[in-house]
């Protein structure tokens, strides 16, 4: 069953690793290969550690299948791995954001 829960330390390496390879998949076609060698795990593990944003993510029993990074209203970053997509991860992780925004309920 799908959770969505504020992001841990222990999430940490699953949700770089969503958010290089997600990354990389969305933007191999459209940046110079010059800035896909820079955009390394480690560049993103130093991204996350200085991070003004809250992290969400959604697990089930197999680990971090996404997450979603919000500041304030805005939603900066939503990635869902490959395992996930199609599986309504992202929908559910805007939903629960969008009724914490507003005090509202998703079930």
């Amino acid at each position: 069953m799908l959770e969505i829960r504020p992001a841990e330390t222990a999430d940490h390496n699953e949700i770089i690793q969503l958010w290089h390879q997600g990354w990389h998949d969305a933007h191999a076609d459209l940046v110079p290969s010059e800035v896909l060698a820079f955009r390394t795990k480690d560049y993103f593990t130093l991204w996350l550690k200085d991070a003004q944003e809250a992290f969400f993510v959604a697990t089930d029993d197999t680990g971090v299948l996404g997450f979603i990074s919000v500041k304030g209203a805005e939603v900066v970053k939503l990635y869902v791995g490959n395992r996930a997509r199609g599986t309504g991860a992202a929908h559910v992780l805007l939903s629960k954001q969008g009724a914490q925004e507003t005090g509202q309920s998703a079930g």
